[in-house]
């Protein structure tokens, strides 16, 4: 249900607050229906609070960033993620219906992350009511890029992200700042793992790392205390299945990675350096 939705936000909002020093929502409406319809938002919270405004309106079409203040960025969450008797919420003077379905969630490693983040983080997603796709003619204006259609300049605005033509929604994005594994490396029976402190939130935190790693019916595991950035570790196996995971205290996970050469599964952010002799067998 879309109360639970926000009370998980809410939870691990809190949990994360010290690590936010603003939002910034990216927006693309369509208002070729003369009325405002989302074609696709997103609101992420920042370690960093300056955020410029920049906008590029087009006939039909209006393309919005802009930074706002962490309460100002909770305010809209909620209005995005725990709609009222009229589900919508306002990107400037336009207001937008959602559709009153239950959002979903996913978590996200550093290696998977998108919409310019480089942490691990949690998606909150929720539709919207009235989808829109934007012009298939040329958009042009005066002072501004031309472009073939409405979906390559979405497309440009939200940068890296492929996928934006995919949604119809608004995304709110609970990034975790704290630390990162930066990368894994399995060299043979060799496990080493690179950890980027970022120093958000509290300095002092302690943080663990968590290995599994099987190599046929052999399986090693166990957790060590992070001393420095660095840990290593001689598994005793040249495992084609690993998970290892950075946690912090009460066995709170804040960043992972994953490998199953079984599958073919190589993620980026797993260096995977096999003997030749294994590296023939899995073939």
């Amino acid at each position: 249900m879309a109360g639970d939705s926000w009370a998980f936000f809410q939870e691990e909002f809190e949990r994360k607050r010290s690590q936010y020093m603003g939002a910034k929502l990216t927006a693309a409406v369509d208002l070729e229906s003369g009325s405002a319809r989302l074609i696709t938002a997103t609101l992420v919270f920042l370690e960093d609070a300056k955020q410029e405004d920049d906008e590029s309106a087009y006939p039909g079409l209006e393309l919005i960033r802009k930074g706002l203040s962490v309460e100002d960025g909770k305010s809209l969450a909620k209005l995005a993620l725990l709609p009222g008797p009229e589900p919508g919420f306002r990107i400037k003077e336009h207001v937008i219906r959602t559709s009153g379905s239950s959002p979903w969630q996913s978590k996200r490693s550093s290696n998977e992350s998108r919409f310019g983040i480089r942490t691990s983080s949690t998606e909150y997603f929720v539709h919207i009511s009235d989808s829109a796709y934007g012009s298939n003619e040329v958009l042009a204006a005066e002072g501004l890029p031309v472009y073939p259609n409405a979906r390559e300049a979405v497309k440009e605005w939200f940068g890296e992200w492929e996928g934006v033509d995919s949604w119809r929604g608004i995304f709110v994005v609970l990034p975790e700042y704290r630390a990162k594994i930066e990368d894994v490396v399995l060299e043979g029976q060799l496990l080493r793992v690179l950890i980027d402190r970022r120093q958000r939130g509290d300095a002092k935190a302690h943080y663990r790392v968590a290995y599994f790693a099987r190599e046929s019916s052999r399986v090693s595991k166990g957790q060590v205390e992070l001393e420095g950035d660095v840990f290593e570790v001689d598994l005793g196996i040249a495992p084609t299945v690993l998970s290892v995971t950075l946690l912090a205290e009460r066995a709170e996970v804040v960043d992972w990675r994953s490998v199953d050469l079984e599958r073919g599964s190589r993620p980026p952010g797993v260096s995977i350096r096999l003997p030749a002799l294994q590296f023939e067998m899995l073939l």
